[in-house]
């Protein structure tokens, strides 16, 4: 997605985007770049499929439905899956063989998302001590 930070500190992308973005969210052109990357990536459960996925090399759906401690439904991990897919955090592939199973990887931008991830983590074990079954 091509995007820049306009003067005011707003990030702001190019008109198709723009267009795509409005058509299927309530996202505004111009929105805060904070806001935008919570809105993308951040509720409890987005942070740690990301992480399943990227840390723990979970690549098919049962695999991240049996890995998450958070007792996410079935429902709930596809549509976040589909979310993220969406937003360009990860992309799915069909796995070779009769199961056709899809195959989830991080994306260039899931990737470069992963350093955040590490820095709330690390923020949270030292500031909130999270309990050693999550950690």
């Amino acid at each position: 997605m091509e995007s820049f930070f306009d003067n005011r500190g707003y990030l702001q992308t190019n008109p198709e985007v723009r267009i795509i973005m409005s058509v299927s969210s309530k996202w505004s052109i111009a929105v805060c770049s904070i806001g935008l990357a919570s809105e993308l990536a951040c509720d409890k459960s987005m942070p740690i499929i990301l992480r399943d996925i990227g840390l723990l090399e979970c690549r098919i759906f049962n695999q991240l439905l049996r890995q998450n401690l958070d007792c996410i439904s079935s429902g709930s991990l596809a549509t976040k899956l589909k979310r993220l897919e969406h937003v360009g955090l990860i992309t799915n592939v069909p796995a070779n063989g009769r199961n056709q199973k899809n195959l989830y990887y991080l994306t260039k931008s899931g990737i470069d998302f992963m350093p955040v991830l590490s820095v709330v983590a690390g923020w949270s074990a030292k500031w909130h001590q999270p309990s050693a079954k999550f950690v």
